[in-house]
Formats: C-alpha cells, structure tokens, sequence
C-alpha cells in the first residue's frame, strides 16, 4: 500500500510508517495540525478470499514474509491460510488503531 500527502499537508508530517509485521497490508501517515492536533491517515489492502494461489498474491507474499521470520527465530514455519491472514490484517488494523486514538489522534481510513 502507499499513503501520500503534498504540499502543504507534506511540511506538517510527524511520523510515517507501515504494519508492524512489515507485510505491506497498510502504510499511514501522521500529519500534526493546530494545537498539536495529530490526525492519522491509513492506506489498508485486505487479501482477497481465495487468494493463495499463484506465487506473487499477497497472500502469498505475505505467507513468505512469516516464514522468514518464524526461520530467522528458529521456529517451525507455518502454513497459514487466507482466512487466517485476513483476520490476521483486521485484528492488527484494530490494534494500531486503538493505539493511535489512545495518543488522541483523529483518524481518517482507507481500505
């Protein structure tokens, strides 16, 4: 995913980033405004059901992703399933969210 801003709104970035788990699932940017004001705003891509075949889906990608971590930690790799990531994307979408209204931001969502 890609979030964007221009002119303006781009001199007003505090902090830029994607998902924690680095699967490419969603991408923000946090703008600070008046009065310290933070408004966050969230670019999300939601696999698609059904999506696991083929090498370069999402879900595919991301799968690869998970297993070179879990072999990086020495664990057994996975073999998790589209439904699995797809809940996986809402449950960490709700996390970061949660965190981001907890420091006060605004949020403003794209999926």
């Amino acid at each position: 995913t890609a979030t964007m801003v221009f002119d303006h709104i781009a001199a007003c970035t505090v902090k830029m980033g994607e998902d924690e788990e680095e699967l490419g699932r969603f991408s923000f940017i946090t703008v600070e405004g008046k009065d310290s004001q933070k408004l966050t705003f969230i670019t999300g891509y939601q696999s698609c059901k059904g999506s696991m075949h083929g090498t370069t889906t999402s879900c595919m990608q991301q799968k690869e992703v998970i297993n070179d971590k879990e072999m990086k930690h020495g664990k057994k790799t996975s073999n998790p399933t589209t439904e699995e990531l797809r809940i996986k994307f809402i449950n960490d979408l709700i996390t970061f969210i949660k965190q981001l209204q907890a420091a006060g931001h605004a949020i403003v969502l794209a999926l």
